[in-house]
């Protein structure tokens, strides 16, 4: 098939990826690690797994704008109605934004020091 000077058209309604945020390229992670507490009257396993699927999208749409942010893992404390949540920011107030996005109650969020969660020079994961 002869394409002359166009050789990479794409045909017509093909759909592309776009192009990958700057968040999406490898390069320096997060600056800080954080902690936020949620009191959640009420929550239970299944409440904890759709929140964090909130989470999830709100954090790719974050980094789809340009952020730079990590999710580490999250805890259940059913007896608590408690969840505590570890993140790598560059700040406070995007660890906020992602939460609130996600409809989570948020109660505190403090800068930590980690070990384990993956934390960068960590020996433990």
């Amino acid at each position: 098939m002869e394409r002359g000077r166009y050789p990479f058209q794409q045909p017509r309604g093909a759909r592309t990826l776009g192009t990958v945020p700057q968040s999406e390229v490898p390069g320096a992670p997060p600056e800080a690690t954080f902690l936020v507490e949620h009191y959640w009257p009420g929550i239970d396993e299944a409440g904890f797994r759709a929140a964090l699927r909130r989470l999830e999208i709100a954090i790719r749409s974050a980094r789809w704008e340009g952020l730079r942010l990590e999710h580490a893992g999250s805890l259940l404390l059913p007896g608590d109605e408690i969840v505590l949540s570890v993140f790598r920011a560059d700040g406070e107030a995007t660890v906020r934004g992602v939460n609130e996005r996600a409809a989570m109650p948020l109660d505190r969020i403090a800068e930590v020091t980690a070990s384990g969660f993956g934390a960068a020079g960590s020996d433990a994961s």
